[in-house]
């Protein structure tokens, strides 16, 4: 699964067999934004957008037209939530993402509308939990067993180390190191 161009206009999802006969648009919707594919299983999670008012959102595919769709839509304002920095963990993939409402936060989805949510607001009460402390995709989300670890930041503890099992109980700072 990629991102390609045929006009120079507009990024569709493709899939190949590594034939050119086998190299097939998935999905006609607009990956522009798309800087990665995350497999869950037999799920793969990206950012795209169908020209509607979702705007950039989470969406999903398992290779086939009838089954790529918007996973949620987490900005209900119909303005962008750019997920970056997808990660599988377990069942699930984490992310972060902006609802309109709280600012960048880590978010997990299992591919299920009630299933994509905040995981939890780590600068409350409005604004970025991620920095722009690395532009390394890898330093911002990192799996080591059952949990993904990442960097952010608030007021209250400046940048920090945080850990998750992809629950909101369980997404807590390691340690206060500064």
């Amino acid at each position: 699964l990629f991102s390609a161009t045929e006009d120079y206009n507009y990024y569709g999802g493709w899939k190949s067999d590594g034939t050119e006969v086998g190299t097939v648009e998935v999905k006609h919707i607009d990956l522009n934004y798309t800087l990665q594919f995350i497999q869950v299983d037999d799920t793969f999670y990206f950012q795209g957008a169908d020209n509607t008012l979702n705007g950039i959102e989470i969406w999903e595919t398992d290779g086939t037209a009838e089954n790529t769709f918007l996973t949620a839509d987490i900005n209900h304002k119909g303005s962008n939530i750019y997920p970056t920095f997808l990660t599988q963990l377990n069942d699930k993939s984490i992310m972060l993402s902006n609802n309109g409402l709280n600012g960048r936060e880590p978010f997990v989805t299992d591919g299920t509308i009630n299933g994509t949510k905040m995981l939890k607001d780590i600068t409350t009460p409005i604004g970025n939990s991620s920095s722009n402390f690395s532009e390394d995709p890898g330093f911002y989300f990192k799996k080591a067993g059952d949990n993904v670890f990442f960097g952010a930041s608030n007021s209250s503890h400046g940048f920090e180390i945080y850990k998750t099992d992809g629950t909101e109980e369980n997404t807590i700072m390691v340690k206060d190191i500064a």
